[in-house]
Protein backbone atom coordinates (compact mmCIF):
# COMPACT_ATOMS: atom_id res chain seq x y z
CA UNK A 1 0.00 0.00 0.00
CA UNK A 2 1.31 3.66 -0.57
CA UNK A 3 0.97 6.87 -2.27
CA UNK A 4 1.59 6.91 -6.28
CA UNK A 5 1.30 10.62 -8.51
CA UNK A 6 0.32 9.76 -12.18
CA UNK A 7 2.52 12.27 -14.76
CA UNK A 8 1.09 13.06 -18.01
CA UNK A 9 3.87 14.52 -20.15
CA UNK A 10 3.81 15.82 -23.76
CA UNK A 11 6.12 16.68 -26.52
CA UNK A 12 5.72 18.22 -29.70
CA UNK A 13 8.45 16.15 -32.13
CA UNK A 14 10.08 18.06 -34.93
CA UNK A 15 8.44 21.78 -33.70
CA UNK A 16 10.94 23.87 -33.24
CA UNK A 17 11.20 25.72 -29.97
CA UNK A 18 9.24 22.99 -28.34
CA UNK A 19 10.34 21.76 -25.01
CA UNK A 20 11.56 17.95 -25.13
CA UNK A 21 8.58 17.20 -23.09
CA UNK A 22 6.14 19.31 -20.80
CA UNK A 23 4.31 18.46 -17.35
CA UNK A 24 0.41 18.58 -18.47
CA UNK A 25 -1.47 16.93 -15.99
CA UNK A 26 -0.37 15.24 -12.46
CA UNK A 27 -2.77 12.89 -9.51
CA UNK A 28 -1.35 11.35 -6.06
CA UNK A 29 -3.59 8.39 -5.75
CA UNK A 30 -3.38 6.03 -2.91
CA UNK A 31 -3.15 2.06 -3.65
CA UNK A 32 -3.51 -1.14 -1.06
CA UNK A 33 -1.34 -3.75 -1.66
CA UNK A 34 -1.62 -4.99 -5.67
CA UNK A 35 -4.46 -2.73 -6.29
CA UNK A 36 -5.29 -1.25 -9.47
CA UNK A 37 -6.64 1.93 -10.68
CA UNK A 38 -8.22 4.30 -13.14
CA UNK A 39 -6.73 7.93 -13.68
CA UNK A 40 -8.33 10.08 -16.19
CA UNK A 41 -6.68 13.43 -17.56
CA UNK A 42 -8.50 16.13 -19.59
CA UNK A 43 -6.64 18.21 -22.15
CA UNK A 44 -7.48 21.93 -22.99
CA UNK A 45 -6.28 23.55 -25.75
CA UNK A 46 -3.77 25.85 -23.65
CA UNK A 47 -2.35 22.38 -22.67
CA UNK A 48 -1.63 21.27 -26.25
CA UNK A 49 -0.27 25.23 -26.84
CA UNK A 50 3.22 26.60 -27.10
CA UNK A 51 4.55 29.93 -27.24
CA UNK A 52 6.26 31.24 -30.17
CA UNK A 53 8.96 33.78 -30.12
CA UNK A 54 6.84 36.48 -30.37
CA UNK A 55 5.27 35.69 -26.82
CA UNK A 56 1.97 34.35 -28.40
CA UNK A 57 0.40 30.92 -27.43
CA UNK A 58 -0.59 28.95 -30.61
CA UNK A 59 -1.80 25.51 -31.02
CA UNK A 60 0.68 24.09 -33.61
CA UNK A 61 -0.70 21.38 -35.78
CA UNK A 62 1.64 17.94 -35.53
CA UNK A 63 2.27 15.12 -34.16
CA UNK A 64 1.95 15.01 -30.16
CA UNK A 65 3.24 12.47 -28.11
CA UNK A 66 2.33 11.79 -24.69
CA UNK A 67 3.63 9.73 -21.79
CA UNK A 68 1.27 8.93 -18.49
CA UNK A 69 3.36 6.97 -15.93
CA UNK A 70 4.76 7.57 -12.24
CA UNK A 71 7.71 9.74 -13.61
CA UNK A 72 9.15 11.33 -16.87
CA UNK A 73 9.70 8.57 -19.57
CA UNK A 74 13.37 8.32 -19.69
CA UNK A 75 15.62 6.74 -16.32
CA UNK A 76 18.20 8.95 -14.59
CA UNK A 77 21.40 7.32 -13.98
CA UNK A 78 21.41 4.43 -12.66
CA UNK A 79 17.67 4.08 -11.83
CA UNK A 80 15.45 1.78 -14.21
CA UNK A 81 12.58 3.52 -16.44
CA UNK A 82 9.39 4.16 -15.07
CA UNK A 83 6.50 2.32 -15.99
CA UNK A 84 4.02 3.80 -18.21
CA UNK A 85 1.64 4.06 -21.73
CA UNK A 86 2.72 6.26 -24.97
CA UNK A 87 0.85 7.09 -27.29
CA UNK A 88 0.32 9.63 -29.86
CA UNK A 89 -2.20 11.68 -32.11
CA UNK A 90 -2.07 14.44 -34.54
CA UNK A 91 -3.52 18.27 -34.09
CA UNK A 92 -4.36 18.97 -37.86
CA UNK A 93 -5.48 22.47 -37.17
CA UNK A 94 -3.61 25.82 -36.29
CA UNK A 95 -5.14 28.06 -33.58
CA UNK A 96 -3.91 31.06 -31.93
CA UNK A 97 -4.72 31.20 -28.49
CA UNK A 98 -5.94 34.37 -26.09
CA UNK A 99 -4.26 35.14 -22.74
Amino acid sequence: AGDEVVELYLSHPGVDGAPIRALAGFERIHLAASASQTVSFTLHDRDLSLVDDNGVRRVVPGPVEVWIGGGQPVAGPGQPPSEGVFAKFTISAAATLDE
